[in-house]
């Protein structure tokens, strides 16, 4: 291991290699987030999903006051 700079304020750094380990690139991410954004986007789409599975179960609720007809229990949630 060596270390990439000499100030010892700068500490993080995000290095990518290829598949025989050769470092193609060295970044300083000193004071930055690093977000993974296929998992962000997995992340969004899930929550979508479950806020239509939600806003679902919630119109299915009515069935309890009338407001919804009981034949709407007859297709599960998807």
């Amino acid at each position: 291991m060596k270390e990439l700079n000499n100030d010892p304020h700068i500490t993080r750094y995000l290095i990518t290699v290829d598949s025989n380990g050769t470092t193609l690139q060295t970044m300083n991410v000193e004071g930055k987030s690093l977000i993974d954004s296929e998992a962000a986007r997995n992340l969004v789409r899930d929550m979508n999903q479950m806020t239509a599975r939600m806003n679902e179960m919630v119109r299915r609720m009515g069935v309890l006051n009338g407001a919804c007809n009981t034949e709407r229990l007859n297709k599960s949630i998807d």
